[in-house]
């Protein structure tokens, strides 16, 4: 599975030149500490010095954008609201869809994919999974950073040169199409259900929930259905 973004990793590999990638290929894995090694191809331009150098580079990144390693099975929909079965992945960096079809990696961007039991829905031309569907939706957004290791005196047994970061953002998806970030607090999620703060408040009290748990948090959506 190709996880190498170029774009990012040429300006970070060429500060201020102005690279031009020509081949990446990942050439080695280590499972145990989720490193990818990639061969790094390019011919590289430098301005200060007026020449072209190319080179080859060995670049070790931790991790992945990808949501899972591998190409689990699941499924899309189709316009026709039909499901097809197919082995795919999902990138949270670049926010796409990765279907393997036919033994090629392709971009697709259903309204709605399923993977490992999870769902995912696109909102706003991006994809959100789908924690609990209703009047009021609970959708949590994936993202994920590539950052380079900075070198110093206390991280030396460091062997990778980027980290892939990833991050989760809970939203209400709202009647009207607004998506509303959260946080798991109860005074945080009252404050963003004005029309329904003392009905929410109620339940809260009514069935002792607790709005630092994802669970209570739908429980208490799906009562104000």
């Amino acid at each position: 599975m190709k996880v190498l973004h170029i774009l990012v990793l040429l300006l970070l590999l060429s500060g201020s030149q102005t690279a031009l990638a020509q081949h990446t290929k990942e050439v080695a894995y280590d499972s145990l500490t989720d490193i990818h090694y990639y061969n790094f191809i390019g011919q590289n331009y430098d301005y200060n010095r007026n020449s072209q150098d190319g080179g080859s580079h060995t670049v070790a990144i931790k991790g992945s954008s990808f949501l899972y390693n591998g190409w689990p099975k699941g499924h899309i929909q189709l316009d026709n609201s039909k499901k097809l079965h197919v082995y795919l992945n999902y990138d949270v960096m670049e926010d796409n869809l990765v279907v393997l079809w036919e033994g090629k990696e392709t971009k697709v961007t259903p309204p709605r994919f399923w993977i490992n039991n999870r769902e995912f829905v696109r909102i706003k031309d991006q994809y959100f999974e789908l924690i609990h569907r209703g009047k009021i939706s609970l959708v949590k957004q994936h993202k994920a950073r590539l950052d380079k290791t900075e070198r110093n005196g206390y991280n030396d047994a460091v062997k990778h040169d980027f980290e892939y970061f990833k991050m989760e953002a809970l939203m209400l998806h709202m009647e009207n199409d607004d998506l509303i970030p959260i946080r798991l607090n109860e005074k945080y999620i009252l404050s963003r259900l004005p029309d329904q703060q003392k009905t929410a408040r109620a339940v809260v009290r009514d069935k002792n929930l607790n709005l630092r748990q994802l669970d209570h948090l739908v429980d208490l959506l799906q009562s104000l259905e």
